[in-house]
């Protein structure tokens, strides 16, 4: 299950700027090319997108609880909302939830991640919406 379009609507509707500034932290990710990563992140939370050779494909990662502190450790629910976004559970203990994506051209791919970033920080870590993004854009 990917995100609905009035799902994804709501959310740009909402957080504008938000979304503003991933995109352009995007145009950064995009410019680094292949082995460039990009952090979203809230708090403990974050999800991660990783350019992967060629730069038309990349790895998204959403932070398990494998990197989270004791107190902020996901439930089943918010993993299973993880899945249903399309992310893969982790498969060893030192794994995130990933979810390969194929960039298909045109600025459409970009919208949809940054609401996909967005989704998952607020309605499945359950960040609070006015809690402040910080970004990190570098290569590996």
């Amino acid at each position: 299950m990917a995100i609905g379009e009035a799902e994804a609507t709501a959310i740009i509707e909402r957080h504008p700027q938000e979304i503003a500034q991933i995109l352009e932290q995007f145009k950064g990710l995009m410019k680094i090319g292949e082995d460039g990563f990009l952090i979203v992140q809230a708090g403990d939370y974050y999800v991660q997108f990783m350019v992967l050779k060629g730069a038309r494909n990349l790895i998204v990662d959403a932070v398990s609880n494998n990197y989270l502190p004791a107190k902020k450790q996901l439930g089943a629910e918010a993993g299973a909302a993880l899945v249903g976004f399309g992310f893969e559970s982790p498969k060893i203990d030192a794994d995130n939830f990933t979810m390969p994506y194929v960039l298909t051209g045109g600025d459409d791919n970009f919208s949809y991640l940054a609401v996909l970033a967005l989704a998952v920080l607020y309605d499945v870590y359950h960040v609070s919406e006015d809690a402040p993004l910080s970004f990190e854009l570098d290569s590996a």
